[in-house]
């Protein structure tokens, strides 16, 4: 018996119009974990930003025949869109590596070189990222939290995985975003 859903993949991108049957998806792929797998579009759904596991894809334009651009990284932790009108900004979080800071970096759409961030934040110690922008676009609260164990034994995030209590702490920080 056949669902109609495609095994292959664990995510599928379908374009849907009124009266139109299609038979197959627009783009799949598979991404394992439960965090970041929603590929994230922007406000006018030109631009669609897809974070892999030492890259982040861009499609322009719904074409996912072909990478548009892309940003590489060791490892994305996460990747944001601020809404708002062209020139878009695209917000990376790369966790923390080998003993080094975790960081959010900005960017402007199309200027992906280590180097054109146009704000950069580092945090020490953070588990976890994520970036609520306004309306508009133009600020953001980056909240970066990390895992504590308030009790003994260790933390959840452990290699033998035991359940004991933790308490998530956050540096919350504000980035502002200059529009051109």
């Amino acid at each position: 018996e056949s669902s109609g859903i495609n095994a292959e993949y664990g995510v599928e991108i379908w374009k849907l119009n009124a009266g139109d049957e299609q038979d197959k998806p627009l783009y799949g792929f598979v991404k394992r974990g439960q965090t970041q797998w929603e590929p994230l579009w922007s406000e006018d759904e030109k631009i669609c930003a897809r974070a892999c596991n030492a890259e982040v894809q861009f499609f322009v334009d719904n074409d996912f025949s072909k990478v548009s651009d892309r940003i590489k990284r060791d490892k994305v932790g996460g990747v944001f869109v601020a809404p708002g009108a062209d020139p878009y900004h695209v917000a990376l979080y790369v966790p923390s590596i080998k003993g080094a800071h975790a960081f959010v970096q900005l960017y402007l759409y199309g200027s992906f070189e280590k180097t054109a961030a146009i704000a950069h934040r580092s945090f020490m110690k953070v588990d976890s990222c994520n970036i609520k922008f306004n309306r508009t676009g133009r600020y953001g609260i980056i909240l970066a939290s990390n895992d504590v164990k308030t009790g003994p034994g260790r933390t959840r995030n452990s290699r033998n995985q035991r359940s004991q209590p933790c308490r998530s702490y956050n540096q919350p920080s504000l980035m502002r975003i200059k529009r051109r």
